[in-house]
Formats: structure tokens, sequence, C-alpha cells
């Protein structure tokens, strides 16, 4: 039997498995911004500090978890994935970098749910998450999915959702379910032709002109992101993504309430958004809606509401597995963490944009001193503040909305810790080399962090490849002749890459030599 009628016995027939999809490392599912939402919310969080075990149900290629894994040696990690070759690309990078702290395995969460404790192994997990295939798996699948949370999960462990949310994805759902009309599967066979297929039959329509596209210009921008971004030109990864978002036949958009009342049957409370200025109803919605949310005591009316105000389109939820909240021990974890600003003190802003019409202000003497004490090497915590019990509220408000603002990093562990290493390390090296691979930025994670740390564009991207060592920061022109090899490469490979000129390429090192180079340093990327 080939390997398309085994997964069809196998029970995984409505999920695109003939083709691969383009993981990238999901910054959102960073242990301790998981923990961060929990605590938030009143949650006594899992320490990501700490020894954890972690699990991801739709691991892809293993990226992201390989990347955690690497920066989190005290924790043990398990991938989980349909496609084969997902899981033989993870295994092969693991063997690269020499984990031993993380462990994949291919096969359908049917299966999985049913193996009692194997092969996931025997201990619950403190982390399970799942990021975007939730959305695309058929009722099976999905069910056994909640099984496996609800069995593996251990109470006040946290469960990471994304998924596809009503009502903004209502049209693109829509436009999928056309797509798959289009090019029916039992008339291709391999889902990259009939993808192909479907994208030029849409394409068509479109130029032809359509009342659908005109009523919803949200999906003729997605159908047009695909197609000027090379999914008909030979961009596989592209068309693959194509592929995978569109034709999955399980593909079905949630409301929050519905969502809400099945995570509530297997034992989950809703913690929060890893969009963190999602919590905040400030930072959520225009100022006229804010009192709508405030006037809402409960999650599950709260969110949906919020979600109708936003058009939101996908959600990225925490869930809490059986726990009672432990507002002060909450509270007490939080003012332990550690803020790292992004640039210099006095170039942080002072306000939040809102909907890019209204602005939140970060300003006063409290805020003064955690933004000045971020710029330090030791970074900044609520504990050196001093707050009382009676402040600990407005400590917590401000904690949210600085990260919120984008322009820091949340330290849990202290670089001293770790020391300077002078280069990159191989997770990092091979993080940029895939990234550069499909002409994009890539993604830096560090120990300190425990995940997420600083994101590069892609100029910087071959500037950083192009640095073996510490000496080479003080010879540019050096490293400006390999990241120019390395940037035409790119471009020889993919057709669509802007040309990069001297003098931008210069200017980028020089920006890369300064202030990121810092908090490469202060994160113990370098």
């Amino acid at each position: 039997m080939d390997e398309a009628g085994a997964w069809l016995d196998r029970g995984a027939s409505e999920y695109v498995q003939d083709v691969e999809f383009p993981s990238g490392f999901v910054a959102d599912l960073t242990p301790a911004i998981l923990s961060v939402v929990a605590a938030f919310e009143g949650y006594q969080p899992p320490d990501p500090a700490g020894p954890f075990r972690y699990a991801e149900l739709g691991c892809g290629d293993g990226t992201t978890l390989l990347a955690l894994a690497a920066v989190n040696p005290q924790a043990t990690f398990v991938g989980v994935d349909f496609n084969a070759a997902h899981i033989a690309e993870a295994e092969r990078v693991r063997a690269r970098l020499g984990l031993d702290n993380v462990r994949f395995v291919q096969g359908s969460f049917a299966e999985l749910a049913a193996a009692s404790g194997q092969p996931l192994g025997d201990d619950p997990f403190d982390y399970m998450v799942s990021n975007g295939c939730y959305g695309w798996l058929d009722r099976k699948q999905r069910l056994a999915v909640e099984e496996l949370v609800k069995d593996r999960l251990r109470p006040g462990g946290l469960l990471f959702v994304e998924y596809l949310a009503q009502p903004g994805k209502a049209a693109i759902a829509a436009m999928w379910k056309l797509a798959q009309a289009l090019a029916p599967p039992t008339a291709f066979d391999t889902s990259r032709r009939r993808a192909e297929h479907a994208l030029k039959e849409l394409e068509k329509l479109a130029k032809r002109g359509m009342g659908f596209f005109a009523a919803y210009p949200g999906a003729a921008a997605t159908l047009r992101r695909y197609l000027t971004g090379g999914a008909l030109q030979g961009d596989t990864d592209r068309l693959n993504h194509f592929a995978h978002n569109s034709l999955a036949a399980g593909f079905e958009p949630r409301y929050f309430h519905e969502m809400y009342d099945r995570m509530e049957e297997i034992g989950l409370s809703y913690a929060g958004s890893t969009m963190l200025h999602l919590n905040d109803p400030e930072l959520a919605v225009p100022p006229a809606q804010v009192p709508t949310l405030r006037e809402q005591t409960g999650h599950r009316l709260r969110e949906l509401i919020k979600d109708f105000i936003r058009n939101t389109h996908t959600r990225r939820d925490v869930w809490v597995m059986r726990a009672e909240a432990d507002r002060d021990g909450a509270d007490a974890w939080l003012a332990g963490l550690r803020l790292f600003s992004r640039m210099p003190a006095d170039a942080m802003p002072r306000s939040l944009a809102v909907n890019k019409q209204h602005q939140v202000p970060l300003v006063g003497p409290l805020y003064e001193q955690l933004i000045a004490a971020s710029d330090t090497h030791a970074g900044a915590s609520l504990k050196n503040l001093g707050l009382s019990p009676a402040q600990a509220a407005v400590g917590r408000k401000m904690l949210l909305r600085l990260l919120a603002s984008g322009g820091y990093l949340l330290g849990i562990r202290p670089a001293s810790e770790i020391g300077h290493r002078g280069r990159l390390q191989p997770v990092n090296r091979w993080l940029l080399e895939r990234a550069l691979e499909r002409g994009g930025g890539g993604h830096l994670v560090s120990p300190v962090t425990g995940g997420a740390a600083i994101s590069c564009h892609v100029v910087e991207t071959a500037l950083l490849l192009s640095l073996n060592d510490a000496e080479d920061w003080n010879a540019p022109d050096r490293v400006l002749q390999r990241a120019r090899a390395l940037l035409d490469q790119t471009q020889s490979q993919r057709k669509n890459q802007p040309e990069v000129k001297e003098d931008d390429l210069r200017s980028a090192f020089e920006l890369l030599a300064g202030r990121k180079r810092l908090n490469m340093q202060r994160t113990a990327i370098i």
C-alpha cells in the first residue's frame, strides 16, 4: 500500500499529508510567554526556568520545539506530527544540534489518544501547545487532541491553542470551500497539483470579476498574497502553505463561546491571549467599547463580543487545567521577571497606539523607574520597585503594557548564569540558515528568555551568518563581502527577492553592531 493509501486507512484523510508545511519559529510558544499570560489572570504558572515537560501537538518539522529545547536544557520536549517527512527532518536536525532533551513521534492524534500513555511517556505535561493545525483537523482528530490534553496535562498545566476564529475568518472559510470544490481530491494524484489547480482557478475567477471579492476585500487580499508571493511561480513553500490552509476538509473557524464550552468540558479555564494587548480592555478595543467589555463579568461572552468588535481572524489562547486562582502567588512570580529594553531608555515610547488612532500613555514615576532599569545589563523587575501589596495591580498593569508594546525582552534567568559566548550558538545559526534559504528574516532564541528573543530582517540574517567569531565585528569589510555572497545566492534562488544596495548593507551592519549587538550580549545569544 502506498503512503497515501496507508494514511486513509489510519483515519486522517481530511488532513493534507503529502506536502510539507513550511514551519518557522513561533515566538508565542515560548514557555515564559504562556506562563506570563496565566499569571496575569491570577494563576500560579509552571516555572519556565525550572524543569518542565512540554508537548507540541502538530509540531511540523520541529523548528519551534528544537529551538526551545536548545535554550531550555533543563526541560523535556515531545513533538507529534502526522507527516512522516516532517518527523524525519526534525530528527535530522535534532542529531545535528546534538539535543537529547527532545524527541519526536509520528502518528495521528487518534492513535496517540488510544495508546495509554505511550509513546508520549507516562509523566504529565506542564505545557501542551497546538499552533494552527487544530483548525484544520476533522472531528475525529480534533476530539483526539482534546482527549490527549484532558489525560496528559497536569493540574495547573497550560494549554496553548491557535485557531481560526469567527467572525473574521468567515469569508476566508467560504473561499477555501470554493477552492476545494474547484479541485476535488479524486481528480488529482497529489495535494500540490490540487492546490496549484485551485489557485489558478481562483485567480481566473478574480480577474474576471466576482461580487464575492468586492464584498469581502480581505478574502481578495489573502488570495493576492499567495499569487504575488510566488505560489504559482515555483515557490514550493508558498504553494505548500496554500495547500495546507485551503484544502483541509476539516477547516472550521470557531466562535469563542463554542471553544470555551468545549475547553470547560475537559477541565480547562480561560487564562488569556499571547497577544498580550488583548488582555487589557483599553488596549484591545476603541475607547467607546471599553465599557462594553467591562460590563461583562465572564470571559465567555466578553471574549466573543471582543471578537466581533475587532472582527478577529485568529485566536492565540492560553488555558489552565483544573487550577484555582492564586493571585498572591502569581504576583510574586511576575515580580521576579526581568525586562530588557530593546532601545535606549530615552528612545522607548511612552504611549501605545490602539487601532492607530487612540494613544494609551505609559507615563509616571513608576513607569520611568521600570524603563530606566530595563536599559541596564541586569534589567528591570517589579520586585525592585518596592511596591506595596495594594499597588500590585498597578505593577501588573504596567508590566503587561510594557510587554504588549513589543519594545521589551522578557527574562526568566540572568545572563550572568550563562555568560557571553562570543559567537552564535548552533541553534541560532541553524534558525538563520533556514530563514535565509526561504528568503526571509530570522528569529534568535535565548537562554535568558527561554525562547523568543530577537528578530532579524533578511539583511541582518545574512550579516549574522557572516560573523564567524567575535573579532569579525571589527572587520566590517570582510563581513560585508561574505553577506553579499549569501544575499546574491538567495536572490538567484528566489526571484522575488529585492536587490540590496551596498550602502544599505553597510548601514545595516552599523545598526547591527550597535544596540542589537548589545541586546544579544545581554541575553547571552553571543
